[in-house]
């Protein structure tokens, strides 16, 4: 027998993609209960501030924090402080959106978050906020009357609240926020060191590998959205909560844009016309709803629910492309494994937490996605120097055939051309050398081929060993026993003491079995870029001298 049930329904590499998957799910679940216990749980381990994990809510009874309550008049609620008093000088901290709110104690206002008149948005956006308490409080509570701005909703949420000394919340505040804090620098100097890549190797990024770059686009737009969503920059920079506030609505909307873009090349063509399309719906209601908010026709908030429906859209885009992609034929699918875990898991738990323990986690575990993202970034960006890399080893060997003689190893007519060119456009000055090697025809007709290759290739060997040794010398075969050479050198140089020394080696190399004497003719003259403009004007010149040679050597020994 041989194989098992269990084999016939699920081969091995189905297997172990399934078992792959589990634990990846599993390390990703952890990571994010981590996240969510360092954001919400550690507060609770502190003995200088506290949670005011109650309220009460006039004419609606107690209610647990954080708290999101169907309203849209004004109400207020009360602040237990009773047992908080004997700490000593307190502070409260807590976040307030969409509304207009007046704090009181001892029934004296002591804080006041009211819409400028000359806002930009009819919401009065959102804020941070941290008010001190009277010294001498006499009442055991806090009165807060929230007036909600955006009647369309109708609903208000009550943060969370906590109580301590100033300083010792605001410690705590960025502690707690620290993690994301340390991913949104990463995310931002990732999309810098991309960008720059980009500009300094533009042939690096194809069109398909601009995918890469749409990631770190991607991760910075959602670095802006987590920045907009902490505690930290909304309470330090108060003054500037509108533009905060729309900052945090634009990135949430422009996210998409990028992420969108780079699925769009990881999934089946006949799908890039839809997501050319989802994209261009993104980036026109990004337009749009900045066109209605800053004239007050709509708030980004009551439009969000737009926003909604084009995730869903998204969504479902994404999950049909995904599936109908074969994965033999865009091998690349299987990097949205990934993120496609982390946004399960960060969805699911997150509903969970809400469900169960009425925790708004969802920004905070978010960060999963971009932390997976910058994985899949630098497994696609390594992948791509890899084929780069190879590409051009690929390109020089190929580049070095083009120009190489196949019996030599020398440079060949090709590479001849390219350096003369080179001479002439850098007016270089030197020496060339016609060189031809004497009684070819007559070996190859007399012993063979074979001896007639063994004529080139120890002359060429002798040359090939001057060019190594002298830097200053490039030689080049030509033709069948045609050779270029040209010496980097200056007038004064004396070039017949070479060309004998070049004679007396290929003299020495008798091993043909007969009494035969190899020898070559040779013709220089000096080339000068200021007397004469043409390399090959000269090289003629040496040319000729060398067919005179020629003829000597023939009379001679005729």
């Amino acid at each position: 027998m041989k194989g098992s049930n269990c084999n016939n329904f699920l081969n091995k590499k189905d297997f172990d993609l399934i078992i792959s998957f589990v634990i990846l799910f599993v390390l990703l679940s952890i990571i994010f209960l981590f996240l969510v216990y360092y954001n919400y749980e550690a507060l609770s381990k502190n003995d200088t501030v506290y949670e005011i994990k109650e309220v009460e809510v006039i004419g609606k009874g107690k209610i647990n924090l954080p708290k999101s309550i169907a309203v849209d008049e004004p109400y207020d609620f009360i602040i237990p402080i009773s047992k908080y008093k004997k700490l000593g000088k307190n502070s409260i901290a807590t976040f307030f959106s969409y509304a207009n709110v007046l704090v009181y104690a001892d029934n004296k206002l002591i804080y006041e978050i009211k819409k400028p008149e000359n806002s930009l948005f009819k919401s009065n956006a959102y804020q941070s906020c941290v008010f001190e308490l009277p010294e001498e409080m006499k009442s055991d509570y806090i009165k807060v009357h929230v007036d909600p701005l955006l009647k369309t909703i109708g609903k208000s949420k009550i943060s969370q609240i906590v109580i301590g000394n100033k300083s010792d919340i605001l410690i705590e505040k960025i502690k707690s926020e620290i993690l994301t804090d340390i991913m949104i620098v990463i995310l931002i100097v990732n999309f810098i060191i991309i960008l720059f890549i980009n500009m300094k190797n533009k042939d690096f990024f194809d069109k398909e590998h601009y995918s890469i770059l749409s990631l770190s686009v991607y991760g910075l737009i959602t670095s802006i959205y987590f920045m907009t969503q902490s505690w930290t920059p909304t309470y330090f920079l108060a003054d500037f909560k509108e533009f905060i506030y729309a900052l945090e609505y634009i990135s949430f909307m422009a996210s998409f844009v990028p992420a969108l873009y780079y699925i769009k090349y990881k999934v089946n063509t006949a799908f890039y016309v839809f997501f050319d399309l989802m994209i261009a719906l993104f980036v026109s209601n990004l337009i749009l709803q900045a066109i209605f908010s800053s004239f007050h026709i709509f708030e980004y908030r009551e439009m969000l629910f737009v926003v909604h429906f084009l995730m869903f859209l998204a969504m479902v885009l994404i999950f049909i492309a995904v599936i109908c992609t074969d994965q033999k034929q865009f091998p690349s699918k299987k990097t949205l494994v990934l993120p496609i875990i982390a946004i399960l898991i960060t969805t699911v738990l997150s509903l969970i937490y809400y469900i169960v323990l009425g925790l708004h986690v969802l920004k905070t575990a978010g960060i999963l996605i971009p932390i997976c993202l910058i994985v899949i970034e630098i497994k696609e960006f390594y992948h791509k120097f890899l084929e780069d890399k190879k590409e051009k080893i690929k390109n020089e060997v190929y580049k070095k055939l083009a120009v190489t003689d196949a019996l030599t190893g020398m440079s060949n007519r090709q590479a001849h051309e390219e350096f003369v060119e080179m001479i002439n456009r850098e007016k270089r000055s030197g020496w060339i050398l016609s060189i031809d090697i004497n009684n070819l025809k007559y070996v190859n007709d007399s012993l063979g081929h074979i001896m007639g290759d063994k004529l080139i290739t120890n002359l060429s060997s002798i040359l090939l060993d001057l060019e190594e040794k002298d830097k200053k010398v490039h030689a080049f075969r030509i033709g069948g026993d045609e050779f270029f050479i040209f010496v980097e050198e200056s007038f004064d140089f004396n070039i017949n003491t070479l060309v004998d020394s070049l004679k007396i080696k290929y003299n020495a190399k008798r091993d043909f079995g007969i009494d035969f004497i190899p020898s070559f003719s040779a013709g220089y003259r000096y080339y000068n870029p200021i007397k004469t403009e043409r390399v090959m004007e000269i090289y003629n010149e040496a040319d000729q001298l060398m067919y005179k040679e020629k003829a000597r050597y023939k009379k001679e020994y005729a």
